[in-house]
């Protein structure tokens, strides 16, 4: 009789388990998350997205080239930054750098022969969290149209 009740327990607990986890899996299906947040970019190659309303040109975009920190604490971490232009080039301090990038990239918003776009250049070993930061702090600046640019190191 133990045995018999035991095994009636054991079958009613797995009943409820698989119920629960396909009351889970139909829930995540018929409720799928929101999407957080959308980031308009171009990679190297692609078609261009949907709001990139002028062409490319080079001439007349920003580029930041970002190059990763020497030394194994400061691995994939932004070492050196600079913000390129036809006009020539400019070397953004390490030190509280994002402030400084936005500033920068706000004077050459207001530039109207400047286009909208900015490519990030960065090294292969450039961890994608300070790319994000790269991209947030263009964006803060009013620069809508990210792309990437092939790493310097490649």
């Amino acid at each position: 009789m133990r045995l018999h009740h035991w095994l009636l327990i054991s079958v009613f607990a797995l009943f409820l388990l698989a119920f629960g986890i396909g009351i889970l899996i139909v829930g995540f299906w018929l409720f799928p998350s929101a999407p957080v947040g959308e980031i308009e970019m171009q990679l190297p190659g692609s078609p261009r997205p949907p709001g990139m309303d002028e062409e490319f040109d080079p001439d007349r975009a920003v580029v930041i080239v970002a190059h990763v920190a020497l030394g194994d604490a400061d691995q994939g971490k932004i070492g050196a930054l600079a913000v390129q232009t036809k006009r020539g080039r400019t070397t953004i301090p390490i030190a509280e750098w994002r402030p400084r990038l936005v500033d920068e990239l706000r004077q050459l918003r207001q530039d109207p022969s400047i286009q909208d776009h900015v490519r990030i250049e960065g090294e292969k070993r450039l961890k994608w969290a300070s790319v994000v930061e790269i991209m947030d702090a263009c964006k803060e600046a009013g620069f809508n149209n990210i792309g990437f640019a092939p790493p310097p190191d490649q």
